[in-house]
C-alpha cells in the first residue's frame, strides 16, 4: 500500500521530457513493462515534470513512492521526497554525474542508477550543430560505438567538450526490464518495511 494514502496502490510517476533526454517508447515501452511486471495494483503518472509549477512538482515528489526521470535538474527535488522512496535515474550513454548523490543519501531514498543504450544519431546531430566537420562526427560516434561494446582501451580526445555536451542530448531507451524490477522491488520494499 501507499505510503501517502492507506490502502490505496502505489503510486509511480514517470518523468519524460519534450527536449533532449527523452525516453523512447515511454508508453510502450517503459509504462507497459511496468505495468505488465506488477502484481496487485499500481499506479502510473507519465508527466513532463519541467512544465509543473514548482507548488506541484514538490507535491508530486511528496506523494510518489517510486519515481522514474531522466538525469535532469528536476532531480533537485528529491530534497521533497520520503525516506525509503524510490527513484531511478536514467543518465544517456557515456554521461552519467553524480550531482544529485548528497541529496539522495541525505533523504535516504532507495536510489538506483541506470544507464541508456546510446542515441548515435541525436548525438551525431548534435555535433553537427556545433559545427563539427563530418569526420569528427563520424569519429566520435565511431568513439561512442567502441565504448558500448567495452572495446576502446584509448582516449580519444576528439572535441571532448563538444562531445561531452552532445553525450548529454541523447534521447534514452534504457532496459526496461531493468528499470520495472527496480521501481517494483523498491515499492514492494517500501510497503513491507511500512506495513
Amino acid at each position: 500500500a501507499s505510503l501517502t494514502a492507506k490502502g490505496s496502490a502505489p503510486l509511480v510517476y514517470v518523468f519524460d521530457r519534450s527536449n533532449q533526454r527523452r525516453f523512447v517508447d515511454v508508453d510502450e515501452g517503459l509504462v507497459a513493462r511496468i505495468e505488465s511486471l506488477a502484481t496487485g495494483g499500481l499506479r502510473i503518472e507519465k508527466t513532463e515534470f519541467s512544465e509543473l509549477p514548482f507548488a506541484e512538482q514538490v507535491g508530486v515528489m511528496q506523494r510518489a513512492d517510486a519515481v522514474v526521470a531522466a538525469h535532469g535538474a528536476g532531480i533537485a527535488n528529491a530534497v521533497y521526497m520520503r525516506q525509503g522512496t524510490v527513484l531511478v535515474e536514467v543518465f544517456p550513454f557515456g554521461y552519467a554525474p553524480r550531482v544529485f548523490a548528497q541529496v539522495v543519501a541525505r533523504r535516504r531514498l532507495a536510489y538506483h542508477r541506470a544507464v541508456a543504450a546510446p542515441d548515435y544519431e541525436s548525438f551525431g546531430a548534435c555535433l553537427r550543430k556545433r559545427k563539427s566537420t563530418e569526420e569528427e562526427v563520424e569519429n566520435a560516434v565511431e568513439t561512442m560505438r567502441k565504448m558500448y561494446e567495452k572495446v576502446a582501451k584509448t582516449e580519444d580526445k576528439i572535441r571532448m567538450s563538444q562531445m561531452n555536451v552532445c553525450l548529454r542530448h541523447q534521447d534514452l531507451k534504457p532496459d526496461y526490464d531493468e528499470i520495472a524490477s527496480l521501481v517494483l522491488d523498491g515499492v514492494k520494499n517500501l510497503c513491507h518495511s511500512h506495513a
